[in-house]
C-alpha cells in the first residue's frame, strides 16, 4: 500500500494547522514531506513560521492596547480567520 501524499493545495489548506502542530502524525508527516519537496509551497511555509516566531517575540514585549488588540481580532474576523 503507497503512503498518501498530498499536493499544494491541502498542504497550503493544513499549513497553519501544521506549524501548532495540530494535524494527526499522519497529516503532520504529509504536509511535511510536501513542503520539503516543493519550492512552490516552502516559501509560503517559511514565512508563515517566522511570523509565528515574531508574534511569540512580541507577546512577551508587554500587553497590547486594547484598541489594538480589538482592531486585529475585527481585521481577522472579517477574512474568516478566526
Amino acid at each position: 500500500m503507497s503512503k498518501p501524499t498530498c499536493d499544494c493545495t491541502t498542504a497550503m489548506a493544513q499549513l497553519w494547522d501544521y506549524l501548532d502542530e495540530e494535524l494527526t502524525e499522519e497529516r503532520y508527516e504529509m504536509v511535511k514531506e510536501h513542503l520539503a519537496n516543493c519550492a512552490h509551497c516552502l516559501p509560503h511555509a517559511e514565512f508563515a513560521q517566522g511570523f509565528l516566531s515574531a508574534l511569540g517575540r512580541c507577546r512577551h514585549a508587554g500587553q497590547m492596547p486594547e484598541g489594538v488588540r480589538h482592531a486585529v481580532m475585527d481585521a481577522l474576523k472579517r477574512e474568516g480567520l478566526v
